[in-house]
């Protein structure tokens, strides 16, 4: 499964929890509705999740409140199993990783 986050132009870095938040409900959380995440798990998938081109960075507290939600459903663990982030830009996707495990 993919989602596509696409920020406006003007955001350069994501930063704090209420944006996190607002990110997963405006982005993930309608895609993952209806999906059994735990059967995603066991059969190998993934949730990709693509940020923009014009993203810069995201703090860590918006990384953590963006993925909070799915800690809180199944766990930390099957989180990390579950997710990957991706971006067009190696350093961008490797700062998401370093909050994603902080």
């Amino acid at each position: 499964m993919k989602i596509y986050i696409d920020i406006k132009d003007s955001v350069g870095f994501l930063t704090g929890r209420n944006h996190g938040q607002e990110i997963y409900e405006e982005y993930i959380e309608p895609k993952l509705k209806s999906v059994n995440l735990l059967e995603l798990i066991s059969n190998e998938e993934k949730v990709e999740i693509f940020f923009c081109d014009n993203l810069k960075g995201a703090s860590i507290s918006f990384v953590q409140a963006l993925i909070s939600p799915l800690i809180v459903e199944i766990g930390k663990s099957n989180t990390l199993k579950l997710l990957e982030l991706k971006s067009n830009d190696k350093e961008l996707t490797e700062r998401l990783y370093r909050a994603l495990n902080f």
